[in-house]
């Protein structure tokens, strides 16, 4: 049984189908992590937007303006798609406005999970996303991806022609530091986010902070960063009106050199409880 299936799936080329989809200024195709997965486990599934130069799209809080990427996954009956892992994003200056995004290329990873009793053989998936590109000017744009995935009885081999894409896509996502402690207060027209490592580390002294939340800081707003110790300091305006009964702050802390403990990804989560000044 298990020869004949894995001789199905070579039999079909590559396991994994997905024409790009082109509108005015984006290129749309998914991408998968395998060329087979089984029923029961996840297999992760990207939606990869390919931008004109200098046009970008939108991180999950956009910023001072914009639209955050949505997908909507259409499967079959007892699977199940999970929520967008979104890649760290840049400031994105555009005259008096700063926002949060992604310029040239951007993968959104999706978990999608089939049923234990799936069958093996050919399952069609569909996406329908919708996403802002800005540029000068922006533009909404929307594209419906189709493709096809294969359930064997063991997991297929990563697919060489998207390996690459999704590598990099994991490398850019947010991790949570281990032993790292945050918190944050409001002191008056400002939100004051403090970054404590573990024993024997210190924090880079270059850091920005990403707010998951929409219109909690002002966004073009200048943040200071300051040592303390060996934590760091991040003092950002809060937006205007502030936002009521704020008791947790989430969001992502970047820096170009790296975080101490986590391989130099450059992105961690954060998650800081509101205390007093």
């Amino acid at each position: 049984m298990l020869r004949s299936l894995l001789l199905f799936a070579l039999a079909m080329g590559s396991a994994f189908a997905a024409p790009v989809v082109k509108t005015e200024h984006v290129e749309a195709e998914l991408v998968s992590e395998k060329t087979a997965s089984q029923a029961g486990r996840p297999v992760t599934v990207g939606l990869k937007l390919r931008m004109e130069p200098h046009w970008h799209t939108y991180w999950k809080n956009p910023g001072d303006s914009g639209l955050p990427t949505k997908i909507q996954w259409v499967l079959p009956a007892g699977w199940k798609a999970g929520e967008i892992q979104w890649p760290y994003p840049r400031p994105l200056p555009v005259g008096p406005l700063m926002n949060y995004g992604y310029e040239d290329e951007v993968v959104l990873l999706t978990e999608l999970t089939p049923p234990a009793n799936a069958a093996p053989g050919r399952v069609p998936i569909k996406a329908r996303a919708e996403w802002l590109v800005c540029k000068d000017i922006c533009i909404p744009e929307k594209g419906e991806l189709d493709a096809t995935l294969t359930l064997a009885a063991s997991d297929g081999p990563a697919d060489p022609r998207m390996e690459a894409a999704i590598a990099r896509a994991r490398n850019l996502l947010p991790v949570e530091p281990a032993g790292w402690k945050f918190d944050s207060s409001l002191q008056g027209r400002s939100l004051v986010l403090r970054l404590m490592p573990p024993e024997g580390v210190s924090a880079p002294a270059k850091v920005a902070f990403f707010p998951e939340r929409e219109g909690l800081i002002e966004p073009a707003a200048p943040q200071k960063v300051s040592r303390e110790g060996r934590g760091v300091r991040i003092e950002m305006k809060l937006a205007d009106p502030p936002v009521a009964g704020v008791t947790t702050v989430k969001g992502v802390a970047v820096s170009d050199a790296g975080w101490p403990g986590t391989a130099s990804r450059k992105a961690i989560e954060v998650v800081a409880p509101v205390g007093a000044p």
